[in-house]
């Protein structure tokens, strides 16, 4: 798919945010401005280079709309003042294209940025940036100060080795063109040569297998050690596939256009021991997606092990059980033929593509495959921004616990038959196919958007877990421009559509312009206990807060598995075909949410369409796309 890498700049203001103040303001009880959702889109420590420049970018959102974002800058005698952005431009800096799997492309990403600018600043050294982005309503959040490292006086040199694991020699010299036999010789010499420090080394690596690591102590103190592809070898080339403490003692490590192989259970190369770590265009993969371990039953087959917070960019994982753990940023990674989770409990995630995700019923663990799940916390801050997610069969998003300022934006899940068990079925285990569940225990939601999003199979929940008189509650939350199969609610309002999203209820929630395929009438027993196993739900709500109502219905019950072939089953699936899918285009009367484009990168126009896709801007799926047939 062909981008255009035009930059496009929106101004988030309009009557629907003038509505939202005004009503914020009619209601006693939540009379108070809103936390916008915000995270930096930087992974930290990176270098501005003499004569450069760096787009730093925010990606924020607000029920109320942002206002602006200002990035207050200081070090290293820099004189360009407190930048501002106001308005969602296309950052062609986050472009990327992964060629293994079909609609796996970005134009970049539209957010909040502003260009630093190397000529700024008078020496060399690191800068702090500290975002603040303020919404319509007056919220505000600060965010966390990221350091990055800038040469304002004078370009300086960075310390480098290669590696060739069929050529080298341990007798290699740092800064020159000599082939070292290890990355531990490499990593050692070129720390020798910065005085006995890593940071900021370059370690390039020719093409081969990387069998062997070592076990040197590496130093870092502040910026990356990269381990990265030399000039002309490839990323599926390069094959590491050993861990060591060569890796894991370094404090900023930083992999490169290489690919991590876990070859076997517990063989990882990085096992949670990295304070900061960054896998930046690489390949994340194993043998299968499909392993049990003969001693525990258990997965757990993957390059990189452990729940520390880490960066992954650009990235491709293929053939593993969890693709990723718990991230800071997620950013334009695709993932392709995984049996458990994309990610848990991770901050920011932006331009994900996803596509045959499955456990088969095959492994002994049963897992919970969940397209991004939630779990074991209070989701607090979350942004979860062009997601493309097709062939699923376990769970879309899986958010558990409660939440507040949680935002799904442009978020496309299509669920296809077989569901799967989620334990085994000796065991009372029932197939578990949802295509997003929301569920409360103690906890309730507050400021959750789900903007523009498509769930175009299976039911979309609201619920009370295992808990049959506990309501579900949400405050402060909108459901605009969004596609719904089947929408169950286990509300303050029983069987019934939810008051809490009724027109003029008081908890400043919003539901507009939304379509539901199901009927307007519930289906089901006459039911709406949680707590009875096997009480059919009534899965036919339409949440509604327009006068007069604003959301549409219809769309019939497709085969499991979609002919690309044949453009009428489109709209069926989430396409908003222009000759079959009329109810879905320019639903909307303006752009509502302010979200400039769809989840493919293409601007919306004066009336957008509902879901993720855009009708007109988006080309459609390629007849030839892949589809797995149940």
């Amino acid at each position: 798919m062909a981008h255009s890498h035009t930059t496009s700049k929106i101004k988030i203001t309009g009557v629907h945010f003038l509505l939202s103040f005004i009503l914020v303001l009619s209601l006693p009880a939540l009379c108070f401005a809103l936390t916008p959702i915000a995270h930096t889109d930087v992974v930290p420590y990176q270098r501005i280079e003499y004569g450069g420049s760096f787009t730093f970018g925010v990606v924020a959102f607000s029920k109320a709309g942002i206002n602006r974002v200002e990035f207050a800058i200081s070090g290293q005698g820099y004189s360009g003042g407190t930048k501002t952005s106001s308005a969602m431009e296309l950052n062609t800096r986050h472009a990327h294209t992964e060629p293994a799997v079909p609609m796996a492309s970005w134009p970049g990403v539209y957010e909040y940025f502003v260009t630093i600018s190397a000529s700024e600043f008078t020496s060399n050294g690191t800068i702090s940036v500290t975002p603040t982005v303020v919404g319509n309503d007056g919220g505000s959040r600060v965010l966390g100060s990221t350091t990055l490292i800038v040469e304002g006086a004078n370009a300086t040199n960075r310390n480098y080795a290669y590696v060739n694991p069929s050529t080298g020699s341990d007798s290699c010299q740092a800064n020159t063109t000599d082939r070292c036999r290890t990355i531990e010789r490499a990593v050692q010499v070129a720390q020798a040569a910065n005085g006995g420090n890593s940071s900021g080394n370059i370690i390039y690596l020719d093409a081969g297998n990387y069998t062997a690591v070592g076990s040197h102590t590496t130093s870092t103190s502040g910026e990356w050690l990269t381990i990265k592809n030399a000039p002309g070898a490839s990323r599926d080339n390069i094959i590491i596939s050993d861990s060591g403490t060569v890796f894991d003692s370094a404090d900023h490590l930083k992999f490169e256009g290489v690919s991590l192989y876990a070859s076997s259970y517990g063989d990882n190369v990085i096992n949670g021991t990295v304070p900061n770590l960054w896998v930046d265009g690489c390949k994340l993969y194993s043998p299968s997606r499909l392993y049990n371990d003969p001693d525990t039953g258990n997965g757990d087959l993957r390059p990189i092990q452990g729940s520390t917070k880490y960066y992954a960019t650009e990235t491709f994982a293929t053939e593993v059980d969890r693709a990723f753990s718990d991230m800071t940023i997620l950013r334009n990674a695709t993932i392709y033929r995984i049996s458990e989770d994309v990610t848990r409990n991770s901050n920011l995630v932006v331009n994900t593509r996803v596509d045959d995700q499955d456990p088969e019923d095959a492994l002994a663990q049963y897992p919970h495959a969940d397209s991004y799940q939630q779990f074991g916390t209070i989701g607090n801050n979350v942004i979860v921004y062009n997601y493309y997610g097709t062939d699923l069969h376990y769970q879309g998003l899986f958010l558990r616990g409660g939440g507040n300022d949680e935002a799904f934006v442009n978020v496309f899940m299509e669920m296809r038959e077989p569901g799967r068990y989620g334990r085994p079925p000796a065991e009372g285990g029932n197939i578990v196919f949802n295509s997003g569940a929301l569920y409360v225990e103690d906890n309730n939601w507050d400021h959750i958007l789900i903007w523009h999003c498509s769930f175009p199979y299976q039911k979309f929940a609201f619920w009370g877990l295992d808990k049959g008189t506990v309501n579900f509650e949400m405050t402060n939350s909108s459901i605009i421009g969004s596609i719904f199969y089947e929408f169950v609610a286990n509300s303050d309002g029983g069987c019934i559509d939810p008051p809490s999203y009724a027109n003029g209820n008081t908890k400043g929630n919003e539901a507009l312009y939304n379509h539901y395929y199901s009927a307007a009438v519930d289906v089901g027993s006459p039911c709406c206990s949680f707590n009875a196993s096997n009480c059919p739900h009534f899965q036919s709500k339409s949440p509604d807060s327009g006068s007069p109502a604003t959301q549409s219905h219809g769309g019939r019950y497709h085969a499991a598995a979609l002919d690309l072939t044949d453009t009428s089953t489109y709209v069926d699936f989430g396409y908003p075909d222009p000759n079959t899918g009329a109810i879905l285009i320019d639903r909307l009367p303006t752009n509502l949410t302010g979200v400039p484009a769809d989840v493919f990168g293409y601007q919306r126009d004066a009336t957008p369409d509902v879901g993720a896709i855009e009708s007109i801007k988006s080309i459609l799926p390629p007849k030839n796309l892949k589809i797995k047939n149940p």
